[in-house]
């Protein structure tokens, strides 16, 4: 939120600490922004240190689960992440939805949620490359993969709330969903 304070342009574009940007990147996240209805846009995390095979693993990952899921659910409008290591905001909806919520471990995600409430769209470029280093020990991996994300997602859901919704059940109803429940 300081850098947020001292930018002074219309879109804010975000890297972590450990991401270096290709030469193109910041333009091509950019230019999404000539459509009024993109609130935010997320690029292409790529593993810069594939030095063993647990960095090659995860470049793997990340070419798998995580950028071809993003091409697919930018498709279908659906994106829910625009990634702090390389991602642009429209600076007005991030000071409307409170900037970057510093409560919680997911902060690039719940700024995303924040911005498609208020009905703007997501998009994704493939060909804003960000770099990034992956952990390269398997005490590092397991801690990105179970620890922060734990704390992150219980963190995340407190902060969006669901509707509330009245709906009346039957005790019978309630007992068989119960039954599913603890199969």
């Amino acid at each position: 939120n300081v850098g947020l304070a001292n930018a002074q342009g219309a879109v804010v574009v975000a890297l972590d600490a450990d991401t270096q940007f290709e030469k193109t990147t910041i333009s091509r996240l950019v230019r999404w922004f000539t459509d009024p209805a993109i609130g935010a846009v997320a690029g292409n995390a790529k593993v810069g240190n594939r030095i063993n095979m647990i960095t090659r693993w995860q470049a793997l990952e990340y070419i798998v689960a995580q950028n071809l899921e993003r091409r697919a659910l930018s498709a279908l409008d659906t994106l829910t992440v625009v990634p702090g290591a390389v991602g642009a905001w429209r600076r007005d909806l991030i000071e409307r939805v409170g900037g970057f919520n510093a409560e919680t471990l997911a902060e690039d995600q719940d700024l995303t949620l924040q911005i498609r409430k208020l009905g703007y769209h997501i998009g994704y470029e493939e060909a804003a490359i960000g770099w990034t280093e992956a952990p390269d020990s398997l005490r590092l991996l397991a801690r990105q993969l179970y620890l922060t994300p734990a704390l992150a997602r219980r963190k995340s859901l407190q902060r969006v709330r669901r509707p509330q919704v009245n709906v009346r059940i039957s005790s019978a109803q309630c007992t068989n969903w119960v039954r599913v429940a603890q199969m």
